[in-house]
């Protein structure tokens, strides 16, 4: 009991202290994924949990010049001191993950194991109040899943096979900084193909007895598999979110109030998977995060955040009631280093004026 105890205090850690955006199956719909971090990632709601731990690591360039590390600076007219905007860098990346149909509130014995590899070219900092220019951070990688156990009953033969299904998808994403008077606001873009399986449309069922039955009611406790038969589909998918941080920090003397408040977002999104599959998936989460995005200062994005959130599924012309998730990501690399860096300091960076 004990024991049990202990790892619900910590997953519950694991879960406030998470700044990747994601729905409630553990899609990514907004990404801050940068050239160089080490970060964890949890996403979890009364069905699943997903635990996910990725790093990257900065090259000095990818593909051609283009693909460099360049910071972006102007000549304040006032001072006459350089004053920077943007800073990107292109990387490698790779990323494990867990997961597990043993939900906050079910348990089960459906376990899924992933890995992916790809490349980015991330914003390492940013001043949304002196940009110049449109900032976008990119990035594509191959993902691939194995699933240890997933039970099908056929209702003809009335009986129960295993299956061990394994998917594979290649994924982009982009994030787009315009420079308008919304410094608050920004754009996420995922799109991608996905070579998976039906099992999350499939009708799930538990083995007899059931928990409790009278003549009105039954309950059928956790599910011990799914109806039907397995197949592989060719789907696709579009996503588009747009955080939004409507309190901006004060320049002088914020109170903690203020400064709270410059760290909530709201993201609306959708996603929408097509093909094999027709998927409609709208949602909105809040989220807090450690470093405002709506500031007058030259700083890092946000690397850590906790989200909660709530979402509708559409599957095939039926929908799902409201699906309430928490999760977030937690940034292990400078966790707590924010330091305004000298724009002469750091090598290997190409500067431009504007």
């Amino acid at each position: 009991m004990k024991t049990k105890i202990l790892m619900g205090l910590m997953l519950l850690l694991g879960y406030v202290i998470q700044g990747q955006i994601q729905n409630s199956l553990g899609n990514t719909i907004f990404f801050t994924d940068r050239a160089k971090q080490l970060k964890f990632e949890t996403t979890a709601n009364n069905k699943s949990k997903r635990i996910e731990i990725g790093g990257s690591g900065k090259i000095e360039k990818l593909f051609s010049d283009y693909w460099k590390s360049y910071e972006y600076y102007f000549n304040d007219p006032v001072t006459n001191e350089k004053r920077e905007t943007v800073s990107t860098s292109p990387g490698l990346i790779g990323k494990l993950a867990f997961e597990s149909n043993e939900g906050l509130f079910k348990s089960g014995g459906r376990n899924k194991f992933s890995v992916e590899f790809g490349f980015i070219k991330g914003i390492d900092k940013i001043n949304r109040y002196s940009q110049r220019k449109l900032a976008y951070t990119f990035g594509a990688s191959a993902k691939y899943s194995y699933e240890n156990r997933a039970v099908l009953y056929d209702t003809i033969s009335l009986t129960k096979t295993r299956d061990y299904p394994s998917t594979f998808s290649l994924n982009f994403h982009s994030e787009l900084y315009p420079r308008w008077s919304l410094k608050g606001l920004v754009i996420g873009l995922t799109w991608g193909y996905a070579y998976e399986t039906n099992l999350s449309t499939l009708t799930g069922f538990q083995d007899l007895p059931v928990q409790f039955q009278n003549i009105e009611i039954s309950s059928l406790g956790d599910e011990d598999g799914k109806i039907g038969e397995l197949e592989y589909l060719n789907n696709f998918y579009f996503g588009i979110s747009t955080p939004f941080f409507p309190f901006k920090q004060q320049e002088n003397k914020p109170g903690l109030l203020n400064i709270g408040l410059s760290k909530v977002g709201f993201v609306p999104y959708l996603r929408y998977t097509f093909g094999g599959s027709d998927i409609f998936n709208p949602g909105i989460t809040m989220t807090i995060i450690d470093v405002s995005l709506n500031k007058d200062e030259f700083q890092e994005l946000f690397k850590s955040s906790f989200n909660i959130g709530v979402d509708w599924l559409r599957i095939d012309n039926k929908w799902s009631g409201p699906v309430v998730f928490i999760g977030g990501t937690l940034s292990a690399l400078e966790l707590f280093d924010h330091k305004k860096e000298d724009i002469d300091a750091e090598k290997n960076i190409d500067r431009k004026a504007f």
